[in-house]
């Protein structure tokens, strides 16, 4: 199979690169019969990234498929998805619009106008994008929880170690936080926590009393516990791996699924662990040891 052919038999998209100075040599030596004025974007500049660090191919060969059979190219789902996170939207039916904004992305072919055909011909009527916001949610909703967190804390970490993503200090901070969901019964395994609207634990519960813990909130979320590989050189930091559950789940649990196994899988790259007092049992042991030094945060 040829390197530019993904799976299902989808072609990868092409890179194509600035260079401003041969352009205008063209232009002085009278060799451009037409052009057209573009203004690039930051996401117009963050998909060019995407394709020349080549993780579309990467992410098209390795995404744990859902399907048997692909009517739309993995590379193009996984794009949608960096569309709708850089517009900051988790809404599918967003993407009727987000596919048709951006002046390279249009012209990659990521964006598409009326005229294409898109990626099967079963679409009785013409097309506005070159897929159905619906069919990206499926795709997504299909795919097993527990096959993407393990791809993403094995294989995509594993991508993101050979192109030195990780700060070489190692240090790392693990960190637990509650997504608040809306009161849908869809929302399987969500628990109604004393938490604000943005996740926050209510302080000094232990302090309340009867009649002030009755007037507290419950709102219905999960528990994400993340570990983040922190840029000490520069504000930048690295989400290397997450545990992610109902509302109730202990952050301590979550953390003894996550680090040992971050550990065994990437040996020697954690140096300094950073975490608060939720963590504190999280002591190495004979039977599973952790060679880092732990700071434990009040």
């Amino acid at each position: 199979m040829s390197n530019n052919i993904g799976v299902g038999g989808f072609y990868l998209p092409a890179v194509y690169q600035k260079e401003q100075k041969q352009v205008a040599a063209c232009l002085d030596d009278g060799r451009i019969d037409y052009a057209d004025l573009t203004k690039w974007s930051f996401p117009d500049e963050f998909m060019c990234f995407v394709l020349q660090s080549n993780l579309l191919q990467f992410v098209d060969r390795t995404y744990p498929n859902p399907r048997v059979k692909n009517e739309i190219p993995i590379w193009f789902l996984i794009t949608c998805q960096f569309i709708m996170r850089i517009h900051q939207t988790g809404r599918y039916n967003n993407l009727r619009y987000l596919l048709n904004a951006g002046s390279i992305l249009m012209r990659y072919g990521f964006n598409v106008g009326g005229s294409i055909a898109g990626f099967n011909g079963k679409n009785a009527k013409p097309r506005t994008t070159a897929v159905d916001a619906d069919s990206v949610r499926k795709f997504f909703k299909d795919t097993k929880a527990a096959e993407i967190r393990d791809w993403y804390g094995e294989d995509l970490q594993s991508w993101f170690r050979i192109q030195k993503a990780f700060d070489h200090h190692g240090v790392f901070i693990l960190d637990q936080t509650h997504l608040v969901v809306p009161d849908n019964p869809n929302y399987k395994d969500a628990v109604k926590m004393p938490v604000d609207e943005h996740g926050q634990l209510y302080k000094n519960l232990g302090s309340l009393t009867k009649e002030q813990r009755k007037a507290l909130v419950y709102h219905p979320c999960y528990a994400l516990s993340t570990l983040l590989n922190v840029g000490v050189d520069n504000e930048l930091f690295h989400v290397a791996d997450y545990e992610f559950g109902s509302g109730n789940e202990d952050e301590l649990t979550q953390a003894k699924n996550m680090v040992p196994a971050f550990c065994r899988k990437f040996p020697g790259l954690m140096k300094l662990l950073i975490l608060d007092r939720g963590y504190i049992e999280l002591v190495p042991t004979k039977q599973n040891s952790i060679n880092i030094d732990v700071f434990v945060k009040n």
